[in-house]
C-alpha cells in the first residue's frame, strides 16, 4: 500500500470501534466482499463507516467462510478467494438478488474513502472510477462503485457481453441496455484511480496498492481531503464525530 494512504487508514485503527446496526428498512448498503484476514480490513471498514450516513447499511460478505448462498465457494483456502471466484460472483443474479437494498455501494480492501457520497455519486445505474478506454469504450471500476441494485440484477441476466472480469461486463452491458451512464469527468469526480481532478476531492480511492497514480499525486489528495474533514463530518446526520 502507498505510504499516505497507509497513514490515512490508521487513524481509522479502533479495537474498540462499535459495530454497525443494520436496518433492514434502509435502502442503501455498503457492501464489501472480502475471504482474507487482510490487516488493513477493519480500518477500511471503519473508514467508510465514517463517511456513510445512517441511511446506510454495511455488510462484509465472506463467501468462503459464511452460510453464503453459493455453497460451491465453500472450497478449497477458506482465506483466500480468486479474482475470477470474484468475477463470477458478481456476475451472477444470485448475488444481487441476495440484497433487498435499491443503491449498493461496492467496495474493495484497496479502498479508502475521503468524503460523504454526494447526490451526483448515486444518480447513475453504475459510476467507477475511469479505467480504461475514453468515450463509448471507457470502463468503469467496479472495485469502487455505486450500483443500483435492480438494474445490475438485470444485466447479471443478460448476455451482451463476453467479458469474464465483472466492471467489464457490467459496463459493456448497460451500454448496450441502452442505460445513462457518468461522464468521465463525473466519473472522476467520484473516484481516483488513475485520474484525479487537481484541487477536487473524489468520494474514495481505488487500488491503494497498485499505483496507477503517484505517491505525490496520493499526497496530493489527501492534503485536500485533510482540509476539508472538519467540514466534511459536520455534514454527517447525526452528529457522527
Amino acid at each position: 500500500m502507498m505510504a499516505p494512504y497507509a497513514r490515512w487508514l490508521l487513524q481509522f485503527y479502533d479495537p474498540d470501534q462499535e459495530t454497525w446496526e443494520n436496518d433492514p428498512q434502509r435502502t442503501r448498503a455498503a457492501i464489501i466482499v472480502e475471504a482474507r484476514p487482510d490487516f488493513w480490513l477493519p480500518m477500511v471498514i471503519a473508514n467508510f463507516s465514517e463517511m456513510l450516513d445512517e441511511s446506510w447499511n454495511i455488510y462484509h460478505v465472506n463467501p468462503r467462510a459464511d452460510d453464503f448462498w453459493l455453497p460451491a465457494y465453500r472450497v478449497g483456502n477458506p482465506f483466500n478467494m480468486t479474482a475470477e471466484e470474484y468475477n463470477r460472483l458478481l456476475r451472477n443474479p444470485l448475488f444481487w438478488e441476495h440484497f433487498t437494498e435499491d443503491t449498493l455501494l461496492i467496495f474493495q480492501v484497496d479502498c479508502v474513502a475521503l468524503r460523504p457520497l454526494s447526490f451526483a455519486d448515486t444518480r447513475f445505474a453504475l459510476i467507477g472510477a475511469p479505467c480504461g478506454g475514453t468515450g463509448d469504450a471507457m470502463i468503469y471500476n467496479g472495485g469502487l462503485s455505486v450500483r443500483d441494485r435492480l438494474t445490475s440484477r438485470e444485466a447479471a441476466l443478460a448476455d451482451y457481453s463476453a467479458a469474464t472480469v465483472e466492471d467489464i461486463y457490467f459496463t459493456e452491458t448497460l451500454r448496450e441496455m441502452g442505460v445513462p451512464l457518468p461522464s468521465a469527468r463525473e466519473a472522476a469526480a467520484f473516484a481516483l484511480e488513475s485520474v484525479w481532478l487537481p484541487g477536487t476531492v473524489p468520494f474514495g480511492v481505488h487500488g491503494t496498492d497498485k499505483y496507477h497514480h503517484s505517491p505525490l499525486t496520493a499526497q496530493n489528495v489527501l492534503t485536500h481531503a485533510r482540509g476539508a474533514r472538519p467540514a466534511v463530518r459536520a455534514e454527517l446526520p447525526g452528529g457522527r464525530d
